[in-house]
């Protein structure tokens, strides 16, 4: 099958060479075609490079509601009318192809390669579904220069999802614990800071 990164290019080519407007809905609609690993994928890129401000939180809502939606089995992914009519910015555009993509392909090449015993079971899927959920919740809380640590996770798992790797996502979901101790454990001293303070 193509890289995930290869497919995102091959999207970005496409709605390039169309030469007209594309609003959010019909951007996400088109990853979603290709697959939920990819959606995840492409939303959590945004969390990780910096882009403009109010796009990393947006992003980490989404993906939360949608991995909600996955679990429960609903498709097609929610998204709130001011986002689905919203047009698509160039400038976003040609950040995930000249940045989003690039990271996306220097991570696969650390991929573990796939094989018969790495195919991952129902079981595993869904607890991918709930670890992206569980990351993309992290992602949007107050925790500056953390929540990216979140989204990699998300990115990691998404690609786990999409070759069906179960290393992948059994290192998503070890990578997904540090990360919830080490946000945690922010949060905590945050909390004890602030109630020392007053």
């Amino acid at each position: 099958m193509n890289r995930a990164s290869t497919i995102l290019k091959e999207l970005l080519y496409q709605i390039e060479e169309e030469g007209v407007s594309i609003t959010f809905g019909e951007f996400i609609a088109r990853l979603d075609e290709k697959g939920y690993g990819l959606l995840v994928v492409a939303s959590s890129l945004v969390v990780i490079i910096p882009t403009p401000p109010g796009l990393n939180s947006l992003a980490g809502i989404l993906v939360l509601i949608w991995a909600v939606q996955r679990l429960l089995g609903r498709t097609p992914p929610w998204i709130p009318r001011f986002v689905r009519t919203k047009e698509v910015p160039e400038r976003f555009l040609h950040f995930m192809e000249e940045k989003g993509a690039p990271f996306l392909e220097k991570l696969e090449r650390r991929l573990p390669q796939g094989g018969p015993a790495s195919r991952a079971n129902p079981f595993e899927t869904k607890a991918a579904s709930v670890l992206v959920a569980l990351m993309a919740l992290l992602t949007i809380l107050p925790t500056p220069g953390l929540t990216s640590v979140a989204a990699a996770v998300i990115t990691l798992v998404g690609l786990g999802i999409i070759y069906a790797n179960r290393y992948v996502i059994w290192t998503s979901l070890a990578a997904g614990l540090l990360a919830f101790l080490l946000i945690g454990n922010v949060l905590w001293m945050g909390t004890d800071f602030l109630i020392d303070l007053f």
